[in-house]
């Protein structure tokens, strides 16, 4: 689990490393749309090239 607050925006972003694909694919369908501490949450996937250079920025 990677968590990376920005600082100029109101968002948080965390990067969960799944095993399997389909693991991840659960994951987006259950946690998309939810809400938590009075914020949606979007669930998406991420450029794994990007995330296994540590690049967040995407």
């Amino acid at each position: 689990v990677v968590i990376v607050e920005e600082k100029e925006a109101s968002q948080i972003r965390i990067f969960v490393r799944f095993a399997d694909p389909t693991q991840a694919e659960a994951c987006l369908k259950v946690m998309n749309g939810r809400w938590f501490d009075g914020r949606q949450i979007e669930a998406k996937s991420y450029d794994q090239i990007l995330f296994e250079h540590d690049d967040f920025s995407g």
